[in-house]
């Protein structure tokens, strides 16, 4: 069965499984608080989670902005750490890994998304590496055309656009479905809010 194990085209550095507690003891607890620690350090603490949390949208979205930004959403990229021998490019654009960040903010079909449902929003503008930047994005929206006690609107505008490109992904990877701008932004406008 050993001999079986597929061999990752990449080499991963090895990493630490037996979680011992105090005591050098393997417990379920140990494995439980160790996993926790890491997740919480890789969540990006410098979001305003509480805004994110406010955010006037149906859970289902808010709950997708959150995995965004910690970055757990099953990307090809995130993926292939955990899988070996997977295909890592964008589904969409078949151009760059599929990371979190360009799949909502570089891929082509992201983009003309964004344009044409954020009053021309151009994410190339903005200076985004990490999904942490996805959540400030959010938290502190670009100037737009309305009045600032208003802005939340441009962030509910914004948290639609995201799962419109994460329903537009999913229909590809999943159903096979064609990618249509056109529809897709009908159905953003469509949006019950």
């Amino acid at each position: 069965a050993i001999p079986s194990i597929p061999i990752s085209l990449r080499p991963k550095p090895d990493k630490l499984i037996w979680v011992r507690n105090q005591k050098g003891n393997f417990t379920v607890k140990s494995a439980f608080c160790t996993v926790t620690e890491q997740h919480l350090l890789a969540i990006n603490s410098n979001v305003d989670w509480k805004k994110i949390w406010r955010i006037k949208a149906p859970e289902r979205v808010k709950m997708l902005v959150w995995r965004i930004g910690a970055n757990i959403l099953p990307t090809n990229e995130n993926l292939q750490r955990r899988i070996a021998n997977l295909d890592d490019l964008c589904p969409l654009c078949h151009q760059e890994i599929e990371s979190t960040v360009h799949l909502f903010l570089q891929c082509s079909i992201a983009r003309a998304l964004w344009f044409s449902c954020c009053w021309g929003f151009k994410p190339e503008d903005q200076s985004c590496s990490t999904s942490g930047d996805i959540m400030k994005l959010l938290t502190d929206p670009p100037q737009a055309p309305c009045p600032l006690d208003e802005s939340w609107i441009i962030t509910l505008n914004m948290a639609f656009v995201l799962d419109e490109i994460w329903q537009v992904r999913n229909q590809v990877v999943h159903h096979g479905g064609v990618i249509d701008i056109h529809a897709s932004i009908i159905s953003w406008q469509n949006t019950p809010w």
